[in-house]
């Protein structure tokens, strides 16, 4: 069923949206950016290229997708190259209150971010590459975050999948020890 964006003030209102998906009990949420155009046509997040990935190393650090939670920072797909910095920023600043509306409903311990437009969305920061791997508290939504690059980037950058995937572990870890960390990693 295909679902349009409702919001007047959005630049993408009328365009389709992709919900979020997965267990409503999850205690990790993966946040991307927006959705790709398989995703839009499927209606559901993370499952092109990217999203085939992201599973790929979830399931080899020992998570189960499907106590997962996935969404997107932006409902609709975002055209970074048909628009300008202030159409992006403002898609976000309507998208931004559904994001928070998830993250408190689910409530979880972990937040995976990825790529640098999450990165902004969730904690207001920029500089994915200088974030990525860094376990930060996030006082809004009282859980922890862990920014990495976003898979579609790394299907673009091969060389740095190892970080990828060691970001990734390191919230399976997280996930093993009782979703508590030691000061060390932070």
């Amino acid at each position: 069923m295909k679902i349009d964006c409702v919001l007047k003030d959005c630049p993408l209102h009328g365009h389709e949206i992709v919900p979020p998906k997965g267990n409503e009990k999850a205690k990790i949420i993966i946040i991307g950016e927006s959705p790709g155009h398989v995703e839009v046509k499927r209606g559901e997040p993370f499952i092109g290229r990217a999203g085939q990935l992201l599973r790929s190393h979830v399931k080899k650090a020992g998570l189960d997708w499907d106590s997962l939670f996935i969404t997107n920072s932006a409902k609709c797909l975002i055209d970074k190259a048909g628009m300008d910095s202030k159409a992006i920023a403002d898609t976000l600043r309507c998208c931004r209150k559904y994001l928070e509306y998830t993250i408190s409903n689910i409530s979880p311990k972990a937040v995976i971010i990825c790529g640098d437009i999450a990165l902004w969305q969730v904690l207001g920061k920029k500089g994915i590459t200088k974030m990525r791997g860094i376990w930060t508290w996030s006082s809004e939504f009282n859980c922890w975050t862990m920014p990495t690059f976003h898979p579609a980037y790394i299907l673009r950058n091969r060389t740095l999948e190892s970080l990828f995937a060691g970001d990734i572990s390191a919230v399976a870890e997280f996930a093993k020890d009782g979703y508590i960390l030691e000061e060390s990693c932070y």
